[in-house]
């Protein structure tokens, strides 16, 4: 008998993954998260804007890929992801008939959805706060900001997602983000890291100086690699 789940398998698998992920959130604390996210961007914007400080678009984009975006992400990480190992997680749904796999990519599909959305709101409220008048130059910086936002912070969520499957209460998570913070935008470590490659992005002091296109596709393929290696984890789930 083949071992691919039948259509209507995979849609049940992927379905119970997303309820999973949603289940002890609850729509309340996604809008909790969001809406902090939002005005720790639109503060530190204001701010950085009323001080006159040059460069403010630039530092307002700085703190928030280098601490909202990552933070935020860490957070709902937490909530949807839970706080034991993915795979733990992942069993105790897939024992009923479930593909593993499946459910740990549906469960995943969440977090990765709202990292990304954390990601390009927090953006786009950091440049409406510097640059509040309409424009070309607005439009084409909230176009810009919009997809690199929702990329970076999918990635986040894409490693996130990936380490929880590490740590019986998936510690991994803190270990990245430790990482992330302390050499994510140092020399050749920023190759897999978010937020080097975020900065290079945005043209944040671009540490490794990769032009916008070869750095979004790597971003996103990383961020596949991480989902396709979720999955191969998660479908190797045991109890116990």
């Amino acid at each position: 008998m083949s071992s691919v789940p039948s259509s209507s398998r995979a849609s049940a698998s992927l379905r119970a993954g997303v309820a999973l992920a949603i289940g002890p959130v609850g729509r309340r604390r996604v809008v909790g998260i969001v809406l902090a996210s939002l005005a720790m961007s639109i503060l530190g914007a204001v701010l950085m804007r009323r001080a006159g400080l040059s460069g403010a678009l630039e530092r307002s984009l700085g703190a928030v890929f280098g601490w909202v975006v990552p933070l935020g992400a860490f957070v709902v990480a937490n909530a949807t992801l839970g706080q034991r190992n993915l795979r733990d997680g992942v069993w105790s749904v897939a024992r009923f008939g479930h593909a593993r796999a499946l459910v740990g990519l549906g469960r995943a599909s969440v977090a990765l959805a709202l990292c990304a959305a954390i990601g390009a709101l927090a953006g786009l409220a950091a440049v409406l706060a510097v640059l509040p008048h309409p424009g070309v130059a607005l439009l084409a910086e909230l176009s810009t900001v919009a997809w690199i936002g929702a990329l970076v912070g999918a990635s986040y969520g894409a490693w996130f997602a990936y380490l929880s499957t590490f740590g019986r209460r998936a510690q991994g998570r803190v270990v990245f983000l430790v990482l992330d913070f302390v050499v994510g935008a140092w020399g050749p470590f920023g190759l897999l890291f978010p937020r080097g490659l975020g900065h290079d992005l945005l043209a944040l002091g671009a540490p490794l100086g990769l032009p916008q296109r070869a750095a979004s596709a790597l971003l996103a393929l990383v961020t596949l690699a991480l989902l396709a290696a979720l999955a191969q984890r998660t479908s190797d789930a045991r109890r116990g």
